[in-house]
This record gives C-alpha cells, sequence and structure tokens, in this order.
C-alpha cells in the first residue's frame, strides 16, 4: 500500500508538472500577445470578469472536496452501493449549482459597469463579453464535472492532468490563431467554455472506462447526507474565505482604480500563481495519499509524514521565494516594459504575500484529507469579514499596498494559526508544537535569506540597458540567488532530524523513478 502510495505520487507529480508547465506557459504568452495586441484594458477586464465568476462558484459550496473525502473510505472497502449513490448525488447537486450561477450572473448584469471606474475599451459590448464568461461558469459544472471525483479520489490525477495537457494545447493555440490573425476578443473568449465541455467529456469518458462498475445511481442515507451537508457547510465558509482572497482584490482595484491597475496588479499576480501552480502540483500529488494513509496508518505515522512533507516543500518554497525577491523586476520589465512595473516596496510585499500563501499549504492537505471543514467553519466567516472589510479599508487608503497588506494579516494570523489549532486539537492531538516551531524557523530563515540575497543585488549593478544585458543579468541573478539559498539552508538545517529523514525519503523516491524508467 506504501509503495502504491508512493508510485502514484510521483505518476501524479510527473504529469503535474508537464500539465502546469503548459498552462502556465502558454497562457503567459497569450497574455502578452492581449497586453500588445488589444492593450492593458482587456486584459484587466478578463481578469474581471474571471474574479466576479469565481465568487459566483461558491454556489457549488465545497461539494467537490466533501465528495471526494466522503469517497475515500468506500472506494478502500470496495462499497460500490455507497460509491454510486454519491456520485449520483453528486451528479444533481452540481446541475442544480449550474442552474444557481446562470440566475446570479443574470441578476448581477445591471451592476457590472458600476465595478469599473473610468473607461473600459472602445468598441467592445461589455455584456457580451460577460455573458461569455457566465457561459463557461456554468458549462464547467453542468457537463459531467461529477466525473473528476472518481478519478481524484482513486489517486489518478495524471489522468486528469493528461486530459488537460491534450485539450489546453487545442485551445491554446486555437486562441493564439484568433489572437495573430483578428485580434477578435469575443472568439478568444468563446474558446473557453468550447473546450471546458471538451474536457469534461474526455475525463467522464475516462471514468467510465478505468471504473465501470461506479455509476450515478441510487439514494444515499439520511445519516450520509446529513453527513456531507455538515461538511459543505464548513467548506462553503472555508471557500468563501479563499474566494475573497483572491477575487476581491482585483474587484476592489477595479472599483477604486481601474482596469489597467487591475491588469498591473494581476500581472504581478499571475507570476505568484505561475509558481504557485508549480507547487501545487505537490500537494495535489500527495491528497489522495494522504487521504488514505489517515485511514490506514496511525496519528503518529502521519505526524512524521506532516513534518517530512513539509520540510521538503517549505525547502522549496524559500527558493522561490530569493528567486522571485531577485528576478520579478527584470522579468517584468522584460515582459511588459517599465510602464508597467510597480515599485519594489510593493514586489517585496508580493514576494512575502507569496511565503505566507506557501506556509499552510502541506497542512491545508492534512486539514481537507480528515474532513475538518465543519471544525474550521468559524474559521472561514472569520477570515472572511477580516478580509473584506481590510480590503475595503486599507485599499481605499493605501491602494494595492493596503490590499496586499490586508490579505497578508488575514492569510498569517487567522488561516494559518486557526487551521494548525485545528489539526492539534482534532487530528494529531496536541502534537503540533514541533510543526508550529519549524514554521516559525522557516519563516525567519527565509525571510532574512531572502531580504539579504535582494539587497545583495541591489548593490551588485549589472548593465540592463538592452534587452539581451537584461536576459545576461537574469541569468546571474538566478545562478547567484539558487546558489546562496541552498546553501543557506543547508547550513541552518542540516544537522536537524527532518533534514535527514527528507533526504532519506527524496532518495528512495528517486531511486523508484530510475527503477521504473529502466
Amino acid at each position: 500500500m506504501i509503495n502504491s502510495r508512493t508510485n502514484n505520487t510521483i505518476r501524479n507529480s510527473l504529469w503535474g508538472f508537464i500539465n502546469r508547465f503548459i498552462s502556465l506557459l502558454v497562457p503567459f504568452f497569450i497574455r502578452t500577445l492581449i497586453i500588445y495586441k488589444l492593450g492593458a484594458e482587456f486584459l484587466g477586464l478578463s481578469s474581471l470578469f474571471t474574479s466576479i465568476f469565481t465568487v459566483l462558484s461558491l454556489a457549488e459550496l465545497g461539494f467537490g472536496s466533501a465528495i471526494v473525502y466522503s469517497l475515500y473510505k468506500p472506494i478502500y472497502e470496495n462499497d460500490y452501493s455507497t460509491i454510486n449513490s454519491l456520485l449520483h448525488y453528486y451528479k444533481k447537486v452540481y446541475r442544480i449549482v449550474s442552474i444557481v450561477i446562470l440566475i446570479m450572473g443574470l441578476i448581477l448584469i445591471p451592476f457590472i459597469p458600476k465595478l469599473i471606474k473610468g473607461s473600459y475599451p472602445d468598441g467592445i459590448n461589455l455584456m457580451l463579453v460577460y455573458l461569455i464568461f457566465l457561459l463557461n461558469t456554468v458549462v464547467s459544472y453542468g457537463f459531467y464535472a461529477y466525473k473528476n471525483s472518481l478519478l481524484i479520489a482513486h489517486h489518478r490525477i495524471d489522468i486528469i492532468n493528461r486530459s488537460n495537457v491534450l485539450i489546453n494545447l487545442f485551445m491554446y493555440i486555437c486562441q493564439i490563431i484568433i489572437l495573430l490573425s483578428s485580434s477578435n476578443f469575443y472568439l478568444y473568449a468563446l474558446s473557453i467554455p468550447f473546450f471546458r465541455v471538451s474536457l469534461n467529456l474526455i475525463n467522464a469518458r475516462y471514468a467510465k472506462k478505468m471504473y465501470p462498475n461506479s455509476i450515478a445511481l441510487g439514494n444515499i442515507s439520511k445519516d450520509m447526507k446529513d453527513k456531507l451537508n455538515k461538511s459543505v457547510l464548513g467548506l462553503f465558509s472555508i471557500k468563501v474565505a479563499s474566494v475573497t482572497r483572491n477575487s476581491i482584490d482585483s474587484i476592489a482595484i477595479s472599483s477604486y482604480i481601474g482596469l489597467y491597475a487591475v491588469a498591473v496588479y494581476n500581472n504581478y499576480y499571475y507570476i505568484i500563481s505561475a509558481i504557485t501552480g508549480i507547487l501545487l502540483v505537490i500537494t495535489s500529488s500527495i491528497a489522495a495519499g494522504v487521504g488514505n494513509s489517515l485511514v490506514s496508518e496511525t496519528t503518529d505515522k502521519n505526524f512524521s509524514d506532516l513534518l517530512k512533507f513539509n520540510f521538503i516543500y517549505m525547502w522549496i518554497t524559500g527558493i522561490c521565494t530569493t528567486l522571485l525577491a531577485t528576478l520579478y523586476q527584470p522579468f517584468m520589465e522584460l515582459w511588459v516594459g517599465k510602464d508597467m512595473l510597480l515599485p519594489d516596496s510593493i514586489m517585496l510585499l508580493f514576494v512575502f504575500y507569496f511565503l505566507i500563501l506557501k506556509l499552510g499549504d502541506i497542512q491545508a492537505q492534512y486539514f481537507d484529507a480528515a474532513g475538518l471543514w465543519w471544525h474550521g467553519k468559524w474559521r472561514g466567516v472569520i477570515e472572511t469579514v477580516a478580509n473584506v472589510l481590510l480590503n475595503l479599508i486599507l485599499g481605499y487608503f493605501f491602494g494595492i499596498v493596503g490590499i496586499l497588506l490586508a490579505t497578508i494579516f488575514t492569510v498569517l494570523f487567522i488561516n494559518f494559526a486557526y487551521s494548525t489549532y485545528l489539526l492539534s486539537k482534532y487530528l494529531f492531538k496536541n502534537k503540533v508544537a514541533e510543526y508550529i516551531r519549524n514554521q516559525i524557523r522557516f519563516l525567519l530563515v527565509i525571510s532574512f535569506t531572502t531580504l539579504l540575497i535582494y539587497l545583495l543585488m541591489y548593490f551588485i549593478r549589472v548593465s540592463t540597458d538592452t534587452p539581451k544585458h537584461l536576459i545576461l543579468s537574469m541569468f546571474f541573478r538566478f545562478i547567484l540567488s539558487f546558489s546562496l539559498s541552498n546553501l543557506i539552508f543547508f547550513t541552518v538545517f542540516f544537522r536537524t532530524k527532518q533534514f535527514n529523514i527528507s533526504k532519506k525519503w527524496v532518495k528512495h523516491v528517486i531511486s523508484n523513478i530510475i527503477r521504473k524508467n529502466l
């Protein structure tokens, strides 16, 4: 069973990295095309509508995660009756969700112009673009989306990633052709729901072929429905917090400053999202394995795994943080030009924002796998209220700086702190003191290392007058930042118990990869 979880993690990680590489690199090129072919305001408009429909997707209430969690045990026990009834319930819920989103989206139409300060792109039919984005959100839930839960719960995320690679490549090629040949934003937007339906259909076919006995049939018991509804209520409050954290920012900036500022902000946030997307491959690859381990292993074994996975993940996060601090500005200058650069002070806030977001990623996998959503309902409510209020107040007075500070504060002092407390109380029985010490140490070491290397780069001036010199400067910064950060982390941590445990596990994973490919 342990080898099976390890092999699944390796397979999911490999395909996950391929999927992330394609889904981050090509959209980056597409964003660039939109900026230079259509203008930054088109990019801001796309970001605004994406944020609005991310908020509307709260109608899903977290049923997806709740169903996947509920599937772990019946899959482990080969209980097809329960599996089928859960799928049937999930199917009905998602049909209702798609209808609710459609109605809510139509109701919002009169308010859309009020969310944009100043002008929007000339010659664009704002409502038509909005309706296309609404269509994409509706079909993403209405067409076989529930089938994905089977693949996720069976730890076959690699299947989903393969489908994503195939469909997204076709979509990106079509979008590039549209932008280069006609610069038609309507056709560009319409391609998204078309390929989304195609993706859902392919994943549904894989699920049917691999698990023919798992079909949407039957009704779940009242007891199971009550447990699901309880989990969903907890998940809803948590999901609200996540959505307001990532989407209200863009809506607030659009309302206070305008679409151009949304485009600038989202260019910087896109880089964070890109790195987060790569790191998400690691966390999503271990998700089902963690769920299985919580069912089959002891508390001590699971806590030991938490420390091990977290140590490796935070080391990688530390490297990414230092690279962000030193490469952010030259990369943005090379990509969008000096006119769309933010001051270094705001750039460093984005870097710290990234670090704080990553601080709780591994514990979140255990939180979700243990189904602690109901216990975390107040965490979500408190974080949501605090984040929205601070966004509105600090955003009004300090703009982007205030919005970033609001999010950093709520993530660190509400989300991370409260989640750690809940894990200690309900899963690891007051065993997390060592985990907390490790996270504080990582936070301090990574922050110190990042500032040290940033200041070093600040005083080592390299010519950036031409794109060629800028690229050479970035290469020099990458080598120096990567080497120094690893050197400092090694010096600080190489005598610790977690370093040695993690090193042995990494060697084991690498040997498995080599053995499977020889």
